[in-house]
């Protein structure tokens, strides 16, 4: 995803979970072969380091619905919901 769609969603899910660096530690999988690659960083070298290693790193499916929701994973209850 693209710097501005990545912000966008990252913005989104720091209402969600309560603080930006929350958010970026919902989008990294941490069952990812790479995870160890970032579990250590501190919150803006972690949200570097998943920016730019997105396939690697980022839970997946990423959903938004505008640009005030957005989902990370499996989140059907949520989906049904938006309009």
């Amino acid at each position: 995803m693209s710097q501005g769609e990545f912000e966008s969603v990252v913005a989104a899910l720091s209402k969600s979970f309560g603080s930006r660096s929350a958010a970026i530690e919902a989008l990294i999988d941490q069952k990812s072969k790479d995870y160890s690659s970032v579990a250590y960083l501190d919150d803006s070298d972690k949200e570097s380091k998943l920016f730019e290693n997105q396939a690697k790193l980022l839970v997946q499916p990423v959903c938004r619905n505008g640009k005030t929701e957005a989902t990370v994973g499996m989140a059907q209850k949520v989906w049904e919901g938006w309009r």
